[in-house]
């Protein structure tokens, strides 16, 4: 039987869902992407590494989890250092393995040429499943490489939209932006949980709306953090007492991001305008 290993680039494969077109994967669309790449032959647990910055993506995290052990998880040094670890950990676990056929490598990524050629001169046949929009050239090395559109794999029209479940739609939510705004806009990087949310229940700005109790922003802001949009820590308070529990914005999240640029994009748009 053939014997395959899976390399999943895991932030390439989300964060270009997400910026290219507007959509976010669902548990649907992670089971969808692993019943594709297992079509190519014997999979075994321990031969599918999935490689991500955790930060961003808690939800494939849980996921993959929760099938398999080879998980990479690089929680702080960022998405440009989990490539590295990907290839290194992909060439060391693909020696330690015996009768591998082929290798499933899902990133669009040119930095994984070399680890593309490693392969070949192992004489393994390699799939690369990539987005049309993110996908170098050069993992293309030469015919022995076989090339998989995720674009085709998951039915995308050309306007990126589809009708299954295996996406939804990319959103920030009124109250999400202006919360995400309330900490751009603020001097510190932070929000005293219960503060803010009686904060929020008391406010008339209308975004609001739906948290008209602590106990409901409460729940909103818990939302925000499990989404990555915020995490959490304690301190004692003023009297060196009482722990109170502080957000802090997550940078690193694609819906902080996508704020971010807005609003980056709006005051420089309002500044040409001034300054015409």
């Amino acid at each position: 039987m053939t014997n395959t290993l899976v390399l999943i680039d895991y932030e390439n494969f989300e964060v270009s869902a997400t910026k290219d077109y507007n959509l976010s994967v669902t548990d649907q669309g992670l089971q969808k992407l692993l019943e594709t790449v297992k079509r190519h032959g014997n999979v075994a647990n321990k031969d599918v590494m999935v490689a991500a910055y955790w930060d961003h993506f808690r939800k494939g995290k849980d996921f993959f989890r929760k099938k398999f052990s080879s998980i990479i998880d690089v929680p702080v040094l960022g998405p440009s250092v989990t490539d590295g670890y990907l290839i290194i950990e992909g060439l060391l676990h693909f020696q330690q393995l015996s009768e591998i056929d082929n290798v499933v490598l899902v990133s669009g990524d040119g930095v994984n040429t070399a680890l593309v050629e490693a392969f070949l001169k192992n004489k393994c046949k390699v799939h690369v499943y990539a987005w049309e929009k993110c996908y170098s050239s050069c993992l293309k090395v030469n015919e022995d490489v076989s090339l998989y559109l995720l674009d085709d794999v998951f039915q995308f029209a050309t306007s990126g939209h589809i009708t299954n479940k295996w996406f939804t739609p990319f959103g920030v939510t009124p109250p999400e932006y202006a919360i995400i705004c309330r900490v751009l806009n603020s001097r510190y990087n932070d929000l005293y949980f219960s503060k803010t949310a009686r904060e929020i229940a008391e406010t008339t700005d209308e975004r609001y709306a739906e948290f008209d109790t602590p106990e409901k922003a409460k729940a909103f802001l818990g939302e925000c953090k499990d989404k990555g949009i915020f995490t959490s820590h304690k301190k004692l308070g003023s009297q060196g007492r009482d722990e109170i529990t502080v957000f802090e914005l997550n940078y690193a999240n694609e819906k902080v991001k996508h704020v971010q640029e807005k609003e980056k994009s709006a005051k420089k748009a309002a500044k040409g305008i001034s300054n015409s």
